[in-house]
């Protein structure tokens, strides 16, 4: 069974991000994990708001809790030999909250932690609806919280800022450098208007910049080698997997019901052998036969 050590995929994670923009796809489930480690993904994200689809058919508005968000990311760890970003939201609540979520994904087997300066109750910084953010002081607070709560320095914090849209690019500029000056090992924006806002942070804060790259997002559309001009160092792609997985299901479903049978689905998803082979199926089977 595959184990990830949050130590050692910490410190592999700080070296993938040096070496320019490392793309990391946003999964929700094991499956997602394991078929973005097939196809060379050298690391993964847990997509909070996919997990929010996926467990409870919800929008990403912060009704997810924290131990439903460990125990779901515990088991994409457990699923892959990559390290995992982990989407710690607000922290779940004040300084003690923010500490225990730190502690409790990074015990999960996560490598990474992001955690934002929304206001609770948190709201996908897509949606149509007021996102509300805390003071750049709170901000700070909960920053510290995770820093000082973690195990090892090689559990990587990463302080995301949500207040483009909220307060303006200017104030982004500004928390992304409090931040780091605070002692983030990463900075994520979320909600950038354009690539040249982003070079404009990762020209002026000295830690790696992760960027969102959300399909309804400016940047989203961007290439590697255009993030690479920009400075971004890392590009996370939080909702290819469950855009993707929507479309699949629509397209197989309609089919499927149309038909009456699949003999036309066939020609839309994975074969048996292929899923099998995902699963590690052969592996689990041989083990089966000599243990049991």
């Amino acid at each position: 069974m595959a184990q990830t050590n949050p130590r050692n995929g910490a410190a592999s994670l700080r070296d993938l991000a040096s070496r320019g923009p490392l793309m990391v796809p946003g999964v929700y489930d094991a499956l997602g994990a394991r078929t973005a480690q097939q196809a060379g993904f050298e690391v993964i994200s847990v997509s909070g708001n996919g997990v929010s689809a996926s467990l409870l058919g919800l929008p990403d508005m912060g009704v997810l809790t924290m131990t439903e968000m460990v125990e779901h990311t515990r088991r994409i760890a457990e699923s892959v030999d990559v390290p995992v970003i982990a989407d710690g939201d607000t922290g779940y609540g004040g300084p003690l909250n923010v500490a225990r979520t730190v502690r409790s994904y990074e015990a999960a087997g996560a490598a990474a932690v992001h955690i934002e300066d929304q206001a609770m109750p948190k709201r996908c910084a897509y949606l149509p609806s007021d996102v509300r953010v805390v003071s750049l002081e709170e901000g700070k607070k909960r920053l510290s919280a995770a820093l000082e709560s973690r195990s090892s320095e090689d559990f990587l914090i990463i302080a995301r800022t949500d207040v483009r849209n909220v307060l303006g690019f200017d104030e982004t500029v500004k928390r992304c450098a409090a931040y780091a000056e605070a002692g983030a090992d990463w900075v994520f924006c979320a909600a950038l208007g354009s690539l040249e806002e982003a070079a404009k942070i990762a020209s002026e804060v000295p830690v790696p910049l992760m960027v969102n790259m959300n399909l309804a997002g400016a940047v989203g559309a961007a290439t590697v080698e255009e993030l690479n001009q920009a400075g971004v160092s890392v590009a996370l792609y939080p909702s290819i997997a469950r855009n993707a997985a929507v479309r699949a299901f629509t397209d197989a479903f309609a089919a499927l019901l149309r038909d009456g049978g699949q003999r036309r689905v066939r020609d839309l998803v994975a074969t048996p052998q292929e899923y099998d082979d995902l699963l590690d199926a052969e592996r689990w089977q041989e083990l089966d036969r000599r243990l049991g």
